[in-house]
């Protein structure tokens, strides 16, 4: 694990809750000289905690950044030989994509911080088409199970074309005009004809399309591992409905009292492939799988890495 486990989910990942011994019986073994000595930096942490908690209460924002660090010097390499280097190269953008003229202007010694700002600067710029079909086209593909362009991760020649080029411009055009705010396109998706179609199937509109490219009808969708998840414990009667409050991480925990781990799966602290129901949903560097609300299951799992 990449994160410290508590002491009931190591005695669950170790897989022999008969033979564990917990904390609270390790101390009682102990003499007194010893559980002194364990005891009093357990205080002296608990107190620092408490602390920490109520420092971190006292403010407004939270605000996440990076620890800035300085470049490395960056050479150009003739032949793209690292053996042969050549004059110091300043920070640039790429060049090759038509319609943007843009210079980041840095000299070659420039901080990380402007850097990245430059960088932001660059992909968000109102000249740039890609970053605004990017959002749009992502929005729509978890509305509808593929996207306008059916690889949300590839945009490029490499990638899938358009079925409706003139829509992703448009909702593009829409995404600005609303300043960029997802919450409005949510709407927009949501409220159009197209996403409120039935499913019933159409012989003959399925034997001229029928991967449904043309939005003939709402294709139907395979419910994602979280949705599935929380379903079974509402069933059960065990899923815990309460909003907020802090997150959690999804391991087996034995025994389960049904108050931390009966959560939402929303609540859930990180995908991660080590999850014990959701984790075929996810890559296997844990990021969220594209795929998967339209590949069979089979599939999935393989490309999960299972």
């Amino acid at each position: 694990y990449d994160f410290a486990l508590s002491p009931a989910a190591v005695a669950a990942s170790a897989g022999d809750s008969k033979n564990y011994v917990s904390e609270k019986e390790f101390v009682m073994r102990m003499n007194a000289a010893d559980k002194a000595s364990y005891q009093t930096p357990l205080a002296q942490e608990t107190k620092l905690s408490e602390t920490l908690a109520e420092l971190q209460g006292q403010g407004k924002y939270r605000i996440y950044t990076n620890i800035a660090r300085k470049p490395d010097v960056t050479y150009f390499l003739d032949r793209g030989d690292v053996m042969k280097q050549g004059e110091v190269v300043a920070p640039g953008v790429v060049k090759a994509m038509p319609g943007l003229d843009f210079e980041m202007q840095l000299p070659v010694d420039a901080p990380d911080s402007d850097r990245r700002l430059k960088l932001v600067e660059w992909i968000t710029h109102p000249d740039n088409p890609l970053f605004k079909r990017v959002i749009m086209n992502r929005l729509w593909h978890y509305h509808f199970g593929t996207g306008i362009v059916n690889t949300p991760s590839d945009l490029g020649f490499n990638g899938g074309r358009p079925s409706h080029p003139q829509l992703l411009d448009w909702l593009s055009q829409q995404l600005v005009k609303q300043n960029y705010q997802l919450k409005a396109m949510h709407r927009l998706i949501a409220s159009s004809t197209t996403y409120r179609q039935a499913a019933t199937l159409n012989a003959d509109a399925a034997a001229v399309d029928a991967e449904n490219r043309l939005l003939w009808r709402k294709s139907p969708q395979r419910l994602d591992a979280e949705s599935v998840r929380d379903a079974m414990l509402l069933t059960a009667d065990v899923l815990n409905p309460k909003r907020g409050g802090p997150a959690f991480e999804d391991v087996k925990i034995v025994p389960n009292d049904g108050t931390t781990y009966s959560n939402r799966s929303i609540r859930t602290t990180r995908p991660s492939i080590d999850a014990p129901f959701t984790g075929s949903r996810h890559a296997v560097d844990g990021r969220p799988c594209w795929m998967c609300l339209i590949v069979p299951i089979r599939q999935q799992r393989l490309h999960a890495g299972l």
